[in-house]
This record gives C-alpha cells, sequence and structure tokens, in this order.
C-alpha cells in the first residue's frame, strides 16, 4: 500500500477573497465564503477517510483502535469487482482463514513483518465474509462486497443499448452482455531492448491495456484519451504505441489506458475514474501493488485527470496534463453553447462583420475559438449529433423521436435524471443556462465595442431548446441538474486537487481552444479552495527535461516522507527545483514572470468576458435588477427597453454563489439514483 494513500486529508478551510479581477491572484472572489457556507468542507478523522479508496482496513483500524487486522490491499472492501481480492493479514502470523464459511488459508504466504497475503478467488456477488481466526483469541471478520468485472461499482446504471466490439480488439467473442472476454497476453521487446507484457482484456465493458517490463518499478502511468464523444458501445483501442508510453516503459512503469478513459469514445468522467479504480485492482492482483499513479493525457485527456483527481481523490497521485482544460460540463459544454449561440447571431447581423468586434466579445484571442466551439458545440448538447451514437437505436426526430439521445446529459444520466419533455419520453436533466448573462460587457466598459452592438447582442442571441434548436429566448437549465454538476464534483472545484502535485504544458496561441487562460481558471480554483497553488506548475513553449521524470522525483520524496502531516502539505514540501513556472523563449528557460506573461499573454473566455469571475466556473448565476447607471456607458431610452426587454428576470449577480454552487463531497456513489450519496467509510475488518 503506497504512503500516498494512507494520509487522511485534513479539514481544509476556504479563505477569504478579495474582488474578483481578470489577472489570476492568490485569493479570487468573495463567493466563496457563501459557497462554503453552503456545504461545510470540514471533516473529522473518521469521515475522511471516506476521501481516498486506498484507505485499507489496518490504517481505519488504527484510527480506531484494533487489534488483529484483515485488509482489502487491492481496492477498498466496498469496491471489490471481478471475484477476486488480494487480501492481507496483520497481528498474527498463524490464522485459518475462510470465505463465506470455505477454508481459503492456502492462499495466503508470509510477508514481511508476520503478514500474511494472498490473492482470495471465488467471491460471490454482492456480500463476502472473510474470517481469520487466530490460535488464540478472537477472530476477525471483514465484509467484502464484490461487483461484476464489467460494472458498475459506483456510476450507477449503465447505459443501453451497448454494442460489444471485442473481435474488433482482437480478444475473443464476449461471453455476455457486458463484452467480457478472456483477456491475452503476449511478451514484447521495446526499441530500446526492454522486455514487457502486453496485456489486453476487458473491464467495465471496456477494453483495457496494459505495458508492463519485465522490470517493473510498481508505479503505473495512466494515459487518457483526448476529443470528444458519446458512443454507446465498447470502442476500438488506440494501443500502447504512443511514444510516451514507450517512454514510460523503458523507465520502468507500467502504463495503463482503456477505451472507458478514451474522451472521444466515451466522455463520462464517472465511469472513466470507476474504470481507472477497477483496472488498478486488476493490476495490483496479477502484477503487484502499486506505489503511486501518475495520469497523462492532453485535452480530454486533460480534463479527465483533474475531474478524477478531484472527485475521486486518490486514483492519481500525479497529474500531467497537456493542451490544459479545467473541466468538461464548464470549459467546454457551457462556452460551447455560449459560442454557438454568439456565432449564429453575429453571422446574421450588419453590427458584427469586424472580427476585432467579436473577438472583443468572445474574450479570446481571435475569432477562431468561438468558430471551432460553435461547431462542436452539438458534439455535447444535438440529440442528433450526426454520430449515430447508438446505431439504429438512436435518436432521429422523424424517425425515432423516442431514440437513444446523443448528448453528453444523456449519456451521463445516472449522474443527472431525467426530466419530461423530450417528445413526450423522459430525457437527461440539462445543466446549460446563459439566463442573465450579458454578453460582451467588459468590452462595452472598455469602450470597443457600442451601446447599440451591446444591446443588439443581448436583445437576440437567444438560446437553445432541449434539442439545440434555436430560441429567442435564454436557456434555462434544470435547476437540479445544475446543483447535481457543482455537488458532485462534475464542475471542477479544486479541494481535492491539493493532494496532487500538477506539471502542466500551458498553452501560448489566444485563438486556439486550448488556449492559456484554461491552466490559470485552474490555478484561479486552486488558490481559491485551498489558499495557494503551490502543487500546480506551468511549463509553457517548453519543459525541464522529462515532466515524467520531474513528476516521479517529486512523487518519491512524497512518498518517503512518513511525517504525521496532511498529504497536501507534503506535495508542497517536497516539490523539486525544477518543478517551478517557466516559459522557454527562443530555447532559453525563463521563470521571470512578468517576462512569460509578456511573451506569451494570455486573455479570458466568453463568461469572463461577460463580467464572471476569474475561477469561471458558474454553470446557473444568480440574478439582479438591471441599474442602468451601472455600465459607465450612455444608452438611448430605446436601447434600454430593448436590454429591459432582455433581461426580464435581472442579469447576474457575480458577487454571490451560483445557483447550486457548493463545494463538492468527494467519492460519490451513483448506485442509488441521480445526484450520488457519499460512499462513506470503508469497510474494516471486526471481532
Amino acid at each position: 500500500m503506497s504512503p500516498l494513500a494512507l494520509v487522511l486529508l485534513p479539514a481544509l478551510l476556504l479563505p477569504p477573497h478579495t474582488p474578483a479581477t481578470l489577472v489570476p491572484a492568490p485569493r479570487v472572489d468573495a463567493r466563496t465564503a457563501s459557497i462554503a457556507s453552503a456545504s461545510d468542507p470540514r471533516l473529522d478523522a473518521r469521515a475522511a477517510l471516506d476521501l481516498d479508496p486506498r484507505v485499507d482496513a489496518r490504517t481505519a483500524s488504527a484510527a480506531l483502535g484494533s487489534g488483529l487486522h484483515v485488509e482489502v490491499v487491492s481496492n477498498r472492501a466496498d469496491l471489490v469487482s471481478g471475484g477476486d481480492a488480494l487480501v492481507r493479514i496483520t497481528g498474527s502470523a498463524r490464522v485459518r482463514v475462510d470465505l463465506n464459511g470455505a477454508d481459503v488459508t492456502s492462499a495466503f504466504v508470509p510477508g514481511p513483518r508476520g503478514t500474511l497475503t494472498g490473492l482470495v478467488k471465488g467471491l460471490s456477488p454482492g456480500e463476502n465474509v472473510l474470517t481469520a481466526r487466530p490460535d488464540r483469541g478472537r477472530a476477525e471478520r471483514l465484509t467484502i462486497t464484490d461487483h461484476p468485472r464489467g460494472g458498475p461499482v459506483f456510476s450507477g446504471p449503465q447505459v443501453r443499448p451497448w454494442r460489444c466490439q471485442t473481435t474488433e480488439n482482437g480478444l475473443g467473442p464476449a461471453v455476455n452482455d457486458q463484452c467480457d472476454a478472456a483477456p491475452v497476453r503476449r511478451e514484447t521487446t521495446l526499441a530500446d531492448g526492454t522486455k514487457a507484457t502486453l496485456e489486453r482484456g476487458t473491464i467495465n465493458r471496456g477494453v483495457y491495456d496494459l505495458l508492463v517490463p519485465e522490470s517493473w518499478n510498481h508505479k503505473l502511468v495512466w494515459t487518457f484519451g483526448a476529443g470528444t464523444g458519446q458512443h454507446y458501445r465498447q470502442g476500438v483501442s488506440r494501443g500502447l504505441t504512443a511514444p510516451e508510453a514507450v517512454e514510460a516503459a523503458s523507465k520502468g512503469f507500467a502504463v495503463a489506458s482503456s477505451t472507458m478513459t478514451d474522451n472521444s469514445l466515451h466522455s463520462n468522467d464517472v465511469t472513466s475514474a470507476e474504470t481507472v479504480m477497477m483496472v488498478k485492482e486488476h493490476i495490483i492482483e496479477t502484477y503487484g501493488e502499486i506505489r503511486y499513479t501518475i495520469g497523462r493525457g492532453g485535452s480530454g485527456g486533460a480534463l479527465q485527470q483533474y475531474l478524477i483527481a478531484d472527485a475521486y481523490p486518490g486514483l492519481l497521485d500525479g497529474l500531467l496534463p497537456t493542451q490544459d482544460w479545467p473541466d468538461q460540463i464548464v470549459g467546454a459544454y457551457r462556452e460551447f453553447g455560449d459560442c454557438a449561440a454568439l456565432v449564429r447571431h453575429m453571422d446574421s447581423s450588419p453590427l458584427w462583420t469586424d472580427p476585432e468586434d467579436r473577438t472583443a466579445v468572445f474574450g479570446h484571442g481571435g475569432t477562431g475559438v468561438c468558430a471551432t466551439s460553435a461547431g462542436r458545440a452539438p458534439d455535447y448538447m444535438k440529440p442528433d449529433d450526426g454520430t449515430s451514437c447508438a446505431g439504429e437505436d438512436s435518436y432521429d426526430p422523424a424517425r425515432n423521436p423516442t431514440g437513444v439521445r446523443c448528448t453528453l446529459q444523456d449519456f451521463m444520466v445516472s449522474v443527472y435524471g431525467t426530466r419530461q419533455g423530450c417528445a413526450g419520453t423522459p430525457c437527461a436533466r440539462r445543466p446549460w443556462d446563459n439566463v442573465g448573462v450579458q454578453y460582451g460587457l467588459t468590452a462595452l466598459r472598455a469602450g470597443t465595442i457600442t451601446a447599440e452592438q451591446f444591446a443588439d447582442l443581448n436583445e437576440k442571441v437567444g438560446g437553445f431548446d432541449i434539442d439545440m434548436a434555436w430560441t429567442p429566448r435564454r436557456s434555462a437549465a434544470d435547476a437540479e441538474a445544475v446543483e447535481i454538476a457543482h455537488r458532485s464534483g462534475r464542475v471542477v472545484f479544486g479541494r481535492g486537487l491539493a493532494r496532487v502535485p500538477i506539471i502542466a504544458a500551458k498553452g501560448t496561441d489566444n485563438n486556439d481552444y486550448h488556449y492559456p487562460w484554461r491552466s490559470l481558471v485552474l490555478r484561479n480554483r486552486l488558490d481559491r479552495a485551498n489558499g495557494h497553488h503551490r502543487n500546480q506548475v506551468l511549463w509553457t513553449n517548453g519543459s525541464d527535461g522529462s515532466p515524467l521524470d520531474v513528476m516521479d522525483r517529486w512523487l518519491a520524496a512524497v512518498e518517503t516522507d512518513e511525517r504525521a502531516v496532511p498529504l497536501p502539505d507534503k506535495v508542497v514540501r517536497h516539490r523539486p527545483p525544477q518543478a517551478v513556472d517557466a516559459c522557454w523563449i527562443d530555447g532559453a528557460k525563463i521563470t521571470d514572470a512578468a517576462t512569460c506573461d509578456r511573451a506569451y499573454p494570455h486573455r479570458a473566455d466568453t463568461r469572463v468576458a461577460a463580467g464572471e469571475g476569474p475561477t469561471s466556473d458558474l454553470l446557473k448565476c444568480r440574478l439582479k435588477p438591471q441599474r442602468r447607471d451601472s455600465y459607465g456607458v450612455a444608452f438611448t431610452d430605446e436601447q434600454w427597453a430593448r436590454l429591459r426587454t432582455a433581461f426580464p428576470t435581472g442579469v447576474c449577480d457575480y458577487s454571490k454563489p451560483g445557483v447550486g454552487q457548493s463545494v463538492p463531497r468527494p467519492w460519490l456513489t451513483f448506485a442509488n439514483g441521480p445526484g450520488g450519496t457519499p460512499l462513506g467509510p470503508p469497510q474494516t475488518s471486526r471481532s
């Protein structure tokens, strides 16, 4: 068991903040105190055990005071899958072990310091009782809850239909509708002579790949796939042939990936987290324990790292994101919808022919971000997005109006729940909202656009209905979906991220939708949640050696720190000298922030350009009455009347938390229904 996994997350109280600005700062806006009061982040020692699934029975028992200990070391005892579990017994070297009354003592072998470790097979679906009976003293019992190898564990009911593609992935035919198939393994030799095992199999209805070098250092790199897609099928694996995977394996790391963590196939970060957990369990049971896990990937692969590390802390120990993106529901879904509405109106209006005027409203460094994003909006919002996501079962407004809807929220219906009003049948609740958003507000106040342009835009931008058909009225989100998205961590808050080192490759192109502001948004959220961002390193236009090597040194130092201090403190304390913010200009490393900012300036996003604060994380704003004297410009009576009509219920009040905004609770399970409930403390062995 990695020491990283054995540290309890302390209470992290949110600091007060100064008024919001467009410049990243250690303190953000005053909304945080209100957010904290809506959902108190303070946890006592026992409640903190549920923050990390790798907190084992021994740790929990030590906290509660016990003797003989029985623990599952491959996962939490209540999250086990696949019919087996790696179990360790401490406190007595002479015990008889029973599983549901059957003797399994022979599975255990002696280990260091009088421990016994064994792979217990034959678990029945649901609860199992493992009993350790010493020669003297009382027996110790542990309840182990087993879940299907094909899932789910905590992600809730799986979407249907689901098409198996095992043969397309070089496996045998699926043996059930969960797409289970026997794994295949072969030995290989990498270009540098490293011998390794390649394994491919099925877990959680996806296809996983493993590359395990012969001299494995018991460290794992997880490769997350980029893109966006909601496909109701297993998917075809990209494999582990990328240079980054080969580099990691050549250095002794095992490398893993899955079609369920490839965002171009499956844009559901909850099932992504679940898959990482289940595959890691398989690795531990097959190859040995994992010291720590490093996430790697760009764009959709970056946002998965943040979402998993923040909402399911303990699965990833370090992050190496590229083409940065703070999360999916705000960073992509929200802005893509904004851009689709803005571009639609601007393309039809003579007031918006100047690209500089458009850019001022968009907040980016050009018109390219919104042009691209508007084209991507159907990938998230349109039920018939052209992908035929579920084959013949897919939604079609004429042929199949009750078919499977290809939207992000429908792919995550187990998280968001359903609403009525979709061709007479339930569909998933939608979290997209632009009621009260004053597009172009900062440009108006700066004098970059005119009062007439501002009135025209906000009067006519409109919104989209549940089928992504344009409407003249703004779009109101389902309030339940907004509350769930915030509370469940679908919007990255940053508290869980305090536990992980982050070395991010910061973008340089403000006219590409991986623009540099995305890295700074994440930094602003870290500052709000934790009072600092000392665990985040931004490298711009270069790197100080291999990011993997630097991350490895960072985590190794944390791992060896046995002090009884919170893990976030260890992460900050052991940051290597190379792990500092830097940019590279003409190949030279520069650590002066002002010089880097001049060489590689950043802009903002559509909502910050509309007046939102620098954490840029509201799904639905609270409203306030319009005040004509608050804009710093003179509107004609006719323009003001049009703006009053455009905002009949008021405009966004960014001095207050957003609707439904709260501090997320980590480790939610959706097994009991949408919205999620806290998983609770792990099972511990008892006499």
